[in-house]
């Protein structure tokens, strides 16, 4: 019998994309991993999971109640960078932070309008063993007669993990040419970015400039949003919401949908205030508010 034998010249190795991961577990400390992520469309995205998904599953416990804060950039060579901030919790919340890495990579590559070139991944995850989350229970304001162009203080009561009461207090100013009904929305990530996307329904998104910028503008489980909104129509342009328009601009908008750019909007945002919270924040409460006019 004889060995098999394969014969063949090794060429030049593929290129890798730096990735760094420093892990801060208040369990085992403090850890950095290097990896070096082969620079591929299928791969990249896939390997950047599969490091940090093995990173928390080999340094971290695989069940239970967990919490991952990620912060860090990937850095796209001619695009700026890609910002993560983000806070997972629950029972198993590995799958979830591995894949929000993984997801934006994954639109730049799959773009068709141009190549993408991702020089360096760094990452910081700040791991604890507990589930560290707040539910929105009530909201309401220091007056019973805002008016236009006037500020009040709004009171949001949370829910903490520990059964505690958490308050924030958010100073507003209502716009001061709006008269009538307005709507005040206090919410988590999961209802501010279902209106987003409600209201860009029908853009597209195709340049990886406009991928980075939806993505960073993306919506945060460890904040707190306001929002003030009135229902007048506007329309979303190459990606970019352009509301309260008049009928005459919006209907030469309108008039080229063809192309795939425009999108109608229902809404108007007139007012947006955040809050950053180092809990993942879950639910949401809506007023319903009459403007008086300025004495």
């Amino acid at each position: 019998d004889r060995a098999t034998a394969i014969a063949g010249r090794l060429g030049p190795g593929p290129q890798l994309i730096p990735m760094t991961v420093a892990l801060n577990s208040d369990r085992l400390g403090a850890r950095t991993f290097e990896f070096g992520v082969v620079r591929d469309t299928t791969f990249t995205p896939l390997l950047a999971y599969l490091a940090v998904a093995n990173v928390l599953t080999a340094y971290e416990r695989a069940t239970g109640p967990a919490s991952f804060t990620i912060r860090g950039t990937a850095s796209i060579r001619s695009h700026g960078a890609l910002d993560f901030e983000d806070i997972f919790t629950g029972d198993q919340p590995v799958g979830t932070a591995a894949a929000y890495i993984a997801g934006p990579l994954t639109q730049l590559f799959k773009n068709t309008s141009e190549p993408i070139d991702v020089e360096r991944i760094a990452l910081t995850i700040d791991a604890s063993e507990e589930q560290r989350s707040a539910r929105i229970e009530r909201v309401w304001l220091d007056t019973t007669r805002p008016r236009a162009g006037g500020t009040a203080n709004l009171s949001v009561a949370l829910r903490g993990p520990k059964g505690e009461e958490i308050l924030k207090q958010v100073p507003i100013t209502f716009p001061a040419n709006t008269s009538g009904s307005i709507q005040l929305l206090v919410a988590d990530s999961a209802r501010a970015g279902a209106d987003d996307r409600r209201e860009v329904r029908g853009a597209e998104i195709q340049r990886p400039s406009q991928i980075i910028r939806t993505f960073n503008r993306s919506r945060r489980s460890n904040r707190l949003y306001v929002r003030l909104s009135t229902t007048e129509p506007g329309a979303v342009v190459s990606g970019e919401p352009m509301s309260g328009l008049p009928p005459s601009v919006l209907g030469v908008l309108e008039s080229d949908r063809s192309t795939g750019n425009v999108a109608t909007m229902r809404s108007a945002l007139r007012g947006e205030w955040e809050v950053s919270l180092d809990l993942s924040v879950t639910g949401s409460r809506q007023l319903s508010l009459s403007l008086d006019q300025p004495e």
